[in-house]
């Protein structure tokens, strides 16, 4: 599990992940085939979208709670029927400075 940085309460943040080095020539067929989740549930998911190669997924995260981290978890089902899950830790600052 890696830590991908952080981000305020106030933010709105956009994550994605590159599965192309997990599935190959394979693809994620649509964004209902990209299912992700957060905890703990005091950050929420804004929207999650699949981008239009098949094999980019990506997550928008907005609120949380100072000083907490969150596990995100982003599984995929692709054209082959493979399922694959990957995780990254989001630390909630109060600031987010440079």
């Amino acid at each position: 599990m890696t830590m991908i940085g952080t981000k305020s309460p106030e933010e709105t943040k956009d994550y994605s992940f590159d599965w192309s080095k997990d599935i190959g020539i394979d693809v994620i067929p649509n964004a209902l085939d990209s299912v992700w989740s957060v905890a703990p549930a005091s950050m929420t998911i804004e929207q999650s979208s699949l981008a239009t190669n098949g094999t980019l997924t990506t997550v928008w995260l907005m609120g949380g709670v100072t000083g907490e981290i969150y596990h995100v978890k982003n599984t995929i089902t692709t054209t082959a029927g493979r399922v694959l899950s990957k995780v990254f830790r989001v630390l909630v600052v109060a600031e987010n400075f440079l």
